[in-house]
């Protein structure tokens, strides 16, 4: 599962590194993920978010499009972390080799993008939830770990409109069978706030797959 509109990529994918890099990938079968605030360029995540809100600005007023509005004017929450891996489809670049691969002395891995990836945890498992007979249980986003499978970077801003328009329709029709619901007032408002999770959790990974066309070159993936 991953956000509508982000493309999954389904060829190839190269991890640039250095030669620690190598050896501990080789050693442990681990890629270390980057919290996403420490990326090289914390003005990717900026320009992310300013195009979701520039986006946001231009359409016509709603219950949804104003929830994403309230959610890009303050994206940063410390209740959800973002983890990315960067890597590319390009095998041989000159400018990643430059830049992750010890000035064109490192390595490029390649990596199978229908692997599944998955959380390397030193952590117990948490314990199973008890079902909730007769009841609806939305979860809590806080209470997971979502990984998603290498997803092309977007570049280009009809991609990014599309992306949003997505979203926006997914949200809403979330919205709607929640509405429809059945049931008391505390799982409609269980269900309402499970959408204002999952709204934030999609918009913050969207926002970071956003990079600026002259980067385009790149074919990043994260």
């Amino acid at each position: 599962m991953h956000t509508p509109g982000a493309r999954a990529a389904t060829e190839p994918v190269f991890h640039y590194t250095d030669g620690n890099g190598l050896l501990g990938i080789a050693h442990r079968g681990v890629l270390w993920a980057s919290e996403a605030a420490g990326l090289n360029d914390r003005a990717e995540i900026r320009q992310g978010w300013a195009k979701i809100r520039a986006w946001l600005d231009a359409q016509p007023e709603g219950e949804i499009v104003e929830l994403f509005k309230s959610h890009a004017a303050s994206p940063l929450r410390d209740s959800h972390e973002v983890f990315v891996v960067c890597g590319s489809t390009r095998g041989d670049d000159a400018n990643q080799w430059r830049l992750y691969a010890n000035k064109g002395a490192g390595y490029a891995v390649e990596l199978d993008p229908e692997q599944q990836l998955v959380v390397v945890t030193d952590n117990p498992p948490p314990p199973a939830k008890e079902p909730k007979v007769g009841r609806i249980d939305f979860g809590r986003i806080g209470d997971q770990v979502e990984v998603t499978p290498w997803l092309h970077v977007i570049y280009d801003e009809d991609e990014i409109a599309d992306a949003l328009t997505e979203l926006v329709a997914k949200a809403q029709n979330l919205h709607d069978s929640i509405e429809s619901l059945d049931e008391d007032e505390n799982v409609k408002s269980d269900g309402f706030e499970h959408l204002n999770e999952t709204t934030y959790a999609d918009l913050a990974e969207l926002a970071h797959l956003i990079k600026e066309p002259g980067f385009a070159g790149e074919n990043e993936v994260r």
